[in-house]
């Protein structure tokens, strides 16, 4: 079978545009994929590096607040634990403005190395007031925190609010080892 020179023409541009589409699907687009693979895979570990680093600076920092916290104001005895929020409640709400409220304890419960405490307080005020109380509480040197915040109006269109608030403090009793500190440094 002889081609013509047309025939041949278009037998080689056929037999070089096959060529180069199997070639593209053999060993270009994998490759191509592979990179973009690849390069997903590089930023994915760079994101995870970032927040394992932000998460041991956050450990840090908080390992060194507990110590802060255990030196200072973290208690042994639950009644002093007690008695140390009753009596910060008691003078944040005053420096607050807000009108005499409640505080009572709730429960106490064992949490692992430390126990927990919880409180329940209800109180009226200004907004003012109980962000301040909030502030207060928010940047306390002692072991507090707010556990459950529910905040209503008394009067229609006026402030003067009525808010209840579960609070919880952590105390370490005797007798329990000292938390191990995690990692290597």
């Amino acid at each position: 079978m002889v081609l013509s020179r047309r025939e041949r023409y278009i037998l080689i541009a056929t037999i070089v545009v096959t060529g180069a589409l199997l070639a593209n699907w053999l060993i270009v687009s994998p490759l191509l994929d592979a990179r973009a693979a690849t390069a997903a895979a590089k930023a994915n570990c760079a994101a995870e590096s970032l927040e394992g680093q932000l998460l041991m600076a956050q450990r840090d920092r908080s390992a060194a607040t507990l110590e802060q916290m255990k030196r200072t104001n973290l208690k042994t005895d639950p009644a002093e634990a007690e008695a140390q929020v009753l009596h910060a409640m008691r003078k944040w709400a005053q420096d607050a403005g807000l009108g005499r409220g409640q505080v009572q304890t709730v429960r106490i419960a064992g949490k692992g190395r430390f126990s927990e405490i919880e409180f329940q307080t209800s109180y009226s005020g200004t907004m003012r007031g109980i962000s301040q109380l909030l502030w207060q509480i928010e940047s306390a040197s002692i072991p507090i925190r707010v556990v459950k915040l529910q905040i209503a109006s008394r009067k229609e269109g006026q402030d003067d609010l009525n808010f209840e608030m579960r609070l919880s403090t952590l105390y370490a009793p005797k007798g329990q080892p000292a938390p191990a500190r995690a990692g290597g440094g």
